[in-house]
């Protein structure tokens, strides 16, 4: 299954302490070979970066782990199930506008009941 990293700090700074080690959960040292991503926030706006690959072997996602200064990170590592299928498309994480502002997320397993949600320009 999908593995999740989250982290938050009062201040920026770095988490290589855990990323590096986590980078490492995308392909060889437990078996989720089918993409990354990465989210953190600069000057209150979130930068994602991901890529349908294995984290493990990607050196962007070894020189994100190392350099990356920020007060909240989010990345993921997948483990593609359904749909087999690899791309940027289900890679996490995603931005997704809502509500006057713009949210991150990721998540593990499926939710066909929220694949095609609605949501409106006042409430979601």
């Amino acid at each position: 299954m999908c593995e999740l990293f989250g982290a938050s700090a009062a201040t920026k700074r770095n988490f290589s302490r855990w990323l590096v080690p986590f980078r490492s959960r995308g392909g060889e040292t437990a078996d989720n070979p089918d993409g990354w991503g990465l989210a953190h926030w600069k000057d209150a706006q979130p930068s994602i970066e991901k890529y349908p690959e294995p984290g493990w072997q990607s050196a962007r996602f070894l020189e994100l782990a190392h350099n990356l200064n920020s007060k909240l990170v989010l990345a993921h590592v997948r483990k593609a199930t359904h749909p087999l299928t690899l791309g940027l498309h289900n890679t996490h994480p995603f931005v997704h506008a809502c509500c006057d502002r713009e949210w991150v997320f990721a998540h593990n397993g499926m939710v066909p009941q929220i694949a095609n949600w609605p949501c409106a320009s006042s409430v979601c």
